[in-house]
């Protein structure tokens, strides 16, 4: 069901009402409500989706709730990243996928991206695929197109619901790397090498309500 202003056709021409014929101003759109089939919808980046209806050899993934990340127009497929990070991403027919438009607030959480998407101040960093997930978010694999391309990581939190502040529990996260890097920084002894073996902070900053922490690549 699709709520919104939906222009009449029956309005115009084809023996309908013309605007010269009440005073040269056009009908205006009117409310209504148009139902329009589930398989007639087709997904955009980002959309979070449900599989359904899958032949073989996709049976399995029936149920399965993800987010399309890319979308091949020649064979009509998308790319979809489910929810468990134990399923890799798969190619599903768009017939296939039925658009969730009201998930649980506990799956609404995360940011829902889509590959080579810029984020980070001026669109410094391109989003290439999700490596990783957890309670407080997921790690995204991007490059740093101010840094020749370099190859980072980026810890992209939860946004804070009604009853969890992710936002503050990422703050804690960022002053603790941030003294470990500073430390690091003033022992000259491992000056241009890693000999504590502890993964480096390089940026942190907000992106849609969505704190973001970039790390050297692992």
């Amino acid at each position: 069901v699709v709520q919104g202003p939906i222009e009449n056709r029956n309005n115009f021409g084809g023996g309908g009402v013309s605007g010269d014929d009440i005073g040269g101003e056009q009908p205006q759109p009117q409310q209504q409500t148009m139902i329009v089939p589930s398989n007639s919808i087709i997904p955009t980046l980002g959309t979070p989706v449900q599989c359904h209806n899958c032949i073989k050899p996709q049976t399995h993934l029936n149920g399965k709730i993800g987010d399309v990340r890319s979308i091949n127009r020649l064979t009509n497929e998308c790319q979809v990243y489910f929810e468990s990070i134990t399923m890799e991403p798969q190619f599903v027919k768009a017939q296939y996928l039925r658009i969730l438009f009201d998930l649980p607030a506990s799956q609404n959480l995360d940011y829902k991206f889509y590959t080579n998407e810029l984020i980070g101040d001026e669109q410094r960093y391109k989003l290439v695929e999700r490596v990783g997930s957890g309670v407080f978010g997921q790690v995204v694999r991007a490059v740093d197109t101010r840094a020749n391309n370099e190859e980072v990581a980026i810890k992209i939190i939860k946004r804070s619901g009604p009853k969890q502040n992710f936002w503050l529990q990422a703050q804690t996260e960022i002053q603790l790397l941030t003294k470990i890097c500073e430390k690091q920084q003033d022992d000259e002894s491992c000056l241009g090498r890693d000999n504590h073996h502890i993964v480096r902070l390089l940026n942190t900053f907000m992106h849609k309500d969505h704190q973001c922490i970039v790390f050297e690549p692992l």
